[in-house]
Parts: structure tokens; C-alpha cells; sequence
């Protein structure tokens, strides 16, 4: 498509809208799967502190394969592997009811079912942030990346409730069913758009696989920036995966709240992620995407230190969590849109896809060292001292945003 030919605003692009509507609809059944995948584990499987970190290891385990996955994004039409990625899961998902209901569901599927899962969601995630800049103009990303987040926030609001609703009334492994069906969703839209990706059809060659990672490599860690943004999400990644591999035993087993109220939690907070995503576009044009990112990572930083710190009276708890989880989700838009939006801007189309894989190689590669280490540590020294110590890992990668290039990026260079 012509640049002159595409709509400035994205709510007249239509192709970006097919996009748009399609992973809503499936972010909405993924918010289900979200909670109801753990839950099947913890309440019908009875899994352990370690089986869960085993369990979240087995959905980032993948991560290892980004390197090739990159090439491959880069190499081929990244709306077909959209399409495949979608139909895989659809099915992956639409057999746990079934195995449950023959009664052959355990723990040992569930693992095989999430490091498949986490096999497609590594080739879909790299194929559309790859994807989107070749449908909107290099201005309309930063838009294009905030609406994307902004219609995520929203199902952080309806998402958990509606899923702790389904899980109550349909049992987890059937309410997954709602995301396998949201999935049908996302590949019909991608059906409907037509984009050449005129931009990609002038690649090179192709040569060994080893030299094109090492490309994207090379794109990555050659600009300070990228690297810098990174080591980041890197030092993120690890105590966020600590935190969420623990977090709902400790509200279940600890904090004993039921299903029902997770999900109250959860979408109360969603609230704060909205509000992040409609000043994040306004934040980076008065400071920044660097001053931005720093904060960012400051508010999730907090937010994760009051949820580790949470307890007392139901109303006090209830009350905790929503106010760190409201800071953590405020803070992730302002963390994480202008950190994409300066990748895709800076990065060659050509190179898109490996320099999105090298980056994500390097920070989902400790998320199941991360899960590890927080099934280990849970079962040792306890749920809320590793929600602690997570936060306080947060607090050290804030260390490193104000001491590096991020903080000095005041705004998107001009040209990639």
C-alpha cells in the first residue's frame, strides 16, 4: 500500500482494524486461559509450588528458539505464520476440556500442552510486532502500539472477572474453551486483510542461518539503545517471572481468596493499565520515550513491593493488592509502548524479525530460570519473602534505566 494511500487515523485503516479486532477478541480469551490454565493445575491437579514453576518454565522454555524463529519470520509471509500459529493453538487449547473430561487430564499434559502453547505464541508474538509496520506508516506506530495495549487494558478489566465468573460456574479446563473459540476469531481476521508487505518482498538472498542471526544480533546489540532497553527487560523479565510463577498460590493459599475475587482484583486494577495506555502517547511527547520508560519501570516497581507486602483484614487485602496492582499495570504501558515503538522505528524491515527474536531470545531465556528459582524459593522461604525479593529485583533494573542510555533518549530518531 501507497503511503499516501493510508488513512492518518488507524480508526479509518481498515486493515489495521481487521488486526485490531481480531486480537482483541482473542486477548479476551486468552485473559480466560490466563487464569483458568494455573487453576486447572492447582485446584483439580493439586500441583505444588514446584509443579507451577515447572508448569510457567514449560510456556517460556520456547523462548530458546527465537534465534531461528526470527530468521524464518524474516524469511516468510508474516500474516501466514499469524494464521498458523492461531489455528495451532486453537487445537492445542480445544483439547484440555477433553482430556479432562475422559479423565486422563495431568499435570505431565499440562506442561506438554504449555510448551507447545509457548511454541506458537514465540512464532505469533514475533510475527506481528513485525508484521504491524508493514500496514501503518512509521508516525502511526506509536498510535498503532497504544491502541493495541489500550483494548489489552480494557480486557484487564472484564478479562479476570469474567474468567473467575466462567471458572466458578463451567470448571477451568472448560472455560478454556472460550479462548480456543477466540482464536477461530483472530484467524478470520487475518484472512480479511490484504497487505502486500510490499516492503519485505526485497530481501536478500537467503544464506546460512547462522550468518542472518547473527545479523540480528549484530542490529541489536550494535545500538545502545536497543542494547541498553534489552538488559532492561532482561533484569525485568527475571523478577517478574519470579512474581507470577508464586503470585496466585500466595493470594489462594496464603491470602485465601477465591476465584471469584482474584478475578475482582485483577479487572479492578486492569482500570490503571487503561489509564496507562491513554497518557502514554501524550507522556512521550512532553518527555520523552526514554524518561518515559524510567517511569514506567519506577511505578511497577512499587507496585510489586505492595503486593508482596499485602495482608491483614479481607477488606485491607483486597484493598493492597488493588492499589499494587493498579501500579504495576499503570506503569507497564509507559514501560513497554515506547520501548516497541523505538525498536520498530529504528530497526530495517528486513531485519525486523530477528532483531525482535534476538531481544526476545535474550529476555524469555531467563523466565524459566526465573520460574524456577521462584517455585524453588517459594517452597523455602516462603510465598510473600519471594513476592518480595522479586520486587526488590524490579527495583534494581530501575537502577540500571537511570544510569543508562534509556534515560537520555528524548526522543524517536528520524530515521530507522
Amino acid at each position: 500500500m501507497e503511503v499516501s494511500t493510508i488513512p492518518k487515523s488507524l480508526w479509518r485503516h481498515s486493515n489495521f482494524l481487521k488486526l485490531w479486532i481480531g486480537q482483541t477478541i482473542s486477548s479476551f480469551g486468552s485473559a480466560i486461559t490466563a487464569l483458568a490454565l494455573p487453576l486447572t493445575a492447582i485446584v483439580i491437579l493439586h500441583a505444588t509450588s514446584d509443579q507451577m514453576g515447572i508448569l510457567r518454565a514449560a510456556l517460556s522454555l520456547p523462548a530458546l528458539l527465537s534465534l531461528f524463529f526470527g530468521v524464518w519470520v524474516d524469511r516468510m509471509r508474516r500474516r501466514m505464520l499469524l494464521i498458523l500459529a492461531d489455528t495451532g493453538r486453537l487445537l492445542l487449547l480445544s483439547s484440555i476440556p477433553l482430556i479432562a473430561w475422559l479423565g486422563l487430564l495431568r499435570i505431565e499434559y499440562l506442561y506438554m500442552i504449555g510448551l507447545l502453547i509457548g511454541v506458537l505464541t514465540l512464532l505469533f508474538d514475533l510475527s506481528i510486532t513485525s508484521f504491524l509496520p508493514s500496514l501503518v506508516t512509521r508516525e502511526q506506530l506509536m498510535d498503532g502500539n497504544s491502541k493495541t495495549q489500550q483494548s489489552d487494558a480494557l480486557i484487564a478489566i472484564v478479562g479476570p472477572g469474567a474468567a473467575g465468573a466462567l471458572i466458578g460456574l463451567l470448571t477451568a479446563p472448560i472455560a478454556i474453551v472460550i479462548d480456543a473459540i477466540s482464536y477461530l476469531a483472530s484467524v478470520i481476521s487475518l484472512l480479511l486483510i490484504h497487505a502486500p508487505e510490499e516492503e519485505l518482498q526485497c530481501r536478500p538472498v537467503r544464506r546460512s542461518i547462522w550468518l542472518e542471526i547473527g545479523e540480528g544480533i549484530q542490529a541489536l546489540w550494535a545500538t545502545p539503545i536497543l542494547r541498553d532497553m534489552t538488559i532492561l527487560s532482561v533484569l525485568g523479565a527475571l523478577s517478574l517471572s519470579i512474581q507470577q510463577t508464586i503470585f496466585l498460590l500466595f493470594v489462594v493459599q496464603d491470602l485465601k481468596l477465591t476465584a471469584f475475587q482474584v478475578g475482582l482484583v485483577l479487572s479492578t486494577s486492569g482500570i490503571a493499565g487503561l489509564l496507562g495506555t491513554l497518557l502514554v502517547s501524550r507522556t512521550v511527547q512532553r518527555r520523552g520515550p526514554g524518561p518515559t520508560i524510567l517511569l514506567g519501570q519506577s511505578l511497577t516497581a512499587l507496585g510489586a513491593i505492595v503486593i508482596a507486602l499485602t495482608g491483614g483484614s479481607l477488606p485491607l487485602i483486597l484493598a493492597l493488592l488493588i492499589g499494587g496492582q493498579a501500579l504495576f499495570s499503570l506503569g507497564v504501558p509507559f514501560y513497554s509502548i515506547p520501548q516497541l515503538s523505538l525498536r520498530q522505528v529504528m530497526t530495517p524491515a528486513h531485519l525486523l524479525g530477528r532483531v525482535n527474536a534476538s531481544r526476545r531470545f535474550l529476555v524469555f531465556s531467563i523466565i524459566p530460570l526465573g520460574a524456577l528459582i521462584g517455585g524453588l524459593l517459594g517452597d523455602r522461604l516462603g510465598l510473600r519473602i519471594t513476592l518480595l525479593i522479586s520486587g526488590l529485583g524490579m527495583l534494581l533494573a530501575l537502577f540500571w534505566v537511570f544510569f543508562s542510555s534509556i534515560r537520555r533518549a528524548h526522543e524517536f530518531p528520524k530515521s530507522g
